[in-house]
């Protein structure tokens, strides 16, 4: 095994990076949670076809914004259909981010206390996804790739549908039987 490290973990600190730094993996959770979600989905405990509100019920009647014309204001209509866990999966629930800043969306996120994930923020990931239940949809469900907090969503309904935080169930489910530390 070769194993090297070169840069510096705190530029500012002159810290040299080292084998053992650690690093938020941000967005590479995404692909883990997926996984997760595919676990439960081969053990038929859900189905990537199954409404999000059989998971979580705060999400059965979503609203969509729709912006005017003139970019001033905006209409709430109601979503053609609901969320499914297929859509979370391919990032078309219309479900964005806040940091992204779509139309009027940013401003509700940021007054509603949704967190992005950037920064450690109180409560648990069920309690951020059900503020997100409240606010408007960017678009259909189904009708357009919008990169956003899905995969936060998908965190928590593993944790709904296995019973166990999604720290939990990645831990044993995934990282043990790898042999991931």
């Amino acid at each position: 095994i070769y194993s090297s490290s070169d840069g510096m973990q705190d530029a500012e600190a002159k810290a040299p990076m080292a084998e053992a730094t650690i690093f938020r993996i941000a967005s590479m959770s995404k692909p883990i949670t997926s996984v997760a979600v595919m676990i439960l989905v081969e053990e038929a405990k859900m189905d990537v076809s199954d409404a999000l509100s059989k998971f979580v019920p705060e999400f059965k009647q979503m609203k969509v914004l729709v912006p005017a014309t003139d970019g001033q204001s905006y209409e709430l209509v109601k979503a053609n259909r609901e969320i499914t866990i297929h859509d979370l999966l391919t990032h078309s629930s219309g479900i964005s981010y806040g940091l992204i800043n779509k139309p009027f969306v940013g401003k509700m996120y940021a007054d509603a206390g949704i967190s992005d994930g950037l920064v450690e923020t109180p409560g648990t990931i069920g309690d951020n996804v059900r503020k997100l239940a409240k606010l408007p949809l960017v678009c259909q469900p189904g009708a357009a790739w919008e990169y956003g907090l899905n995969t936060d969503v998908l965190g928590h309904v593993v944790e709904v549908v296995s019973g166990k935080s999604l720290d939990q169930f990645c831990r044993e489910r995934i990282f043990q039987p790898l042999n991931l530390t």
